[in-house]
């Protein structure tokens, strides 16, 4: 267990050090509702907003609650360019991705049984938002 939150804290500084005032990203989103399962282990699933980023050929995604508004969970890494940069904890596969209209659903899961699948309903996605997924999730 000790291996894995180091795990997560080396994975959050490197992803810090891939994202700069360059770095695309979206806006913060409204997660309107989410579906967790975790089997075994988990690493705080509780949202309200979700924040995506595109550095270099890959994805990651910042969860936060309503308040305080600055303060991000660890990145889930959707998209990696070196299966062996991130811990096993932080990277996942996004298994079902439905952009429809100003909504999104995206599912997403550890590569094995062991860890965490998500589904998040994402509601009110601008225009610009939608433009940047589009482009980043083909």
């Amino acid at each position: 267990m000790i291996k894995a939150i180091l795990g997560k804290l080396n994975d959050r500084k490197i992803v810090s050090n891939n994202i700069n005032s360059e770095t695309e990203k979206t806006n913060d989103l409204k997660i309107s509702s989410y579906i967790c399962r975790d089997f075994l282990i988990d690493f705080g699933t509780e949202f309200n907003y979700c924040k995506f980023y595109f550095s270099e050929n890959e994805i990651y995604l910042f969860c936060r609650n309503t308040y305080p508004t600055d303060i991000y969970n660890s990145p889930y890494i959707l998209k990696f360019k070196d299966e062996n940069v991130y811990s096993y904890f932080s990277k996942f596969i996004v298994t079902h991705f439905d952009l429809n209209g100003d909504s999104l659903k995206i599912q997403f899961k550890n590569k094995k049984a062991i860890g965490t699948e998500l589904t998040l309903n994402i509601v009110n996605i601008s225009e610009k938002d939608k433009e940047i997924l589009k482009k980043n999730f083909n």
